[in-house]
């Protein structure tokens, strides 16, 4: 249960920080399952990082270009956000090279 309570912990903390579904929506990824999922960049002993795109609701519908980024590390139980590494405009991340 850790991987999925950690992909739901970040996308609704990515919510919140981001002003609530009425101002921000993340990348569909993070509404798939866990397996397989290209915004989980990271998973080791560590936790999970979640590095995914969000913009104004229908961005990725109307087909335009996300405006956010959000990096966020969750503790290994999936119960906590550790750290958050980024959130704000995609043009001022440049994103490491992470292993998976």
């Amino acid at each position: 249960m850790a991987p999925k309570r950690a992909l739901n912990l970040a996308r609704d903390t990515a919510i919140r920080m981001n002003g609530g579904l009425g101002k921000y929506r993340p990348g569909r990824c993070m509404y798939q399952g866990i397996a397989n999922n290209p915004c989980l960049a990271q998973r080791d002993a560590s936790g999970f990082i979640f590095h995914f795109p969000g913009g104004q609701p229908g961005w990725q519908e109307s087909g335009t270009p996300p405006t956010q980024v959000t990096v966020l590390r969750v503790s290994p139980d999936g119960r906590a956000i550790t750290q958050t590494i980024h959130n704000g405009p995609l043009s001022q991340y440049s994103a490491p090279t992470q292993q998976r």
